[in-house]
């Protein structure tokens, strides 16, 4: 069983630093904890100390976030696990089509609204 901390806990995979420093201070901001991976591969691992989402990019160096959002959706111990896809070439008023074919919860485009993206974290969280 796993123990809950005051904290809701986010994991954001962003190969690009630039865009994790940003979206930690949002996420840290707004009173969550934010743990941080740059690969797919190192994603896939830290996913299964059950954070209580994902923002997910689907561009990283080494798989990409869709084969990621796919391997956390078919681990019987991760496939609960909300995931928000990320990207700049999503519509931000459009769902990407992949989204429903790897599981997401949902999608954030470029550039983040930092309101935006704490409302559908929260959004996807247990009350």
């Amino acid at each position: 069983m796993k123990l809950r901390s005051s904290k809701s806990r986010i994991l954001l995979v962003d190969d690009r630093g630039e865009n994790r420093y940003v979206l930690s201070r949002i996420l840290q901001n707004a009173g969550f904890s934010v743990e941080e991976c740059a690969t797919g591969t190192q994603a896939l691992e830290v996913v299964r100390t059950l954070p209580d989402a994902v923002i997910l990019d689907v561009k990283l160096p080494d798989i990409s976030g869709y084969e990621v959002c796919r391997g956390i959706k078919t681990d019987p111990l991760t496939k609960l696990v909300p995931v928000l896809l990320m990207s700049a070439v999503f519509a931000p008023d459009e769902p990407p089509p992949e989204m429903a074919k790897v599981g997401a919860e949902g999608y954030l485009s470029h550039p983040f609204v930092p309101s935006d993206i704490v409302k559908k974290i929260r959004k996807l969280l247990p009350k």
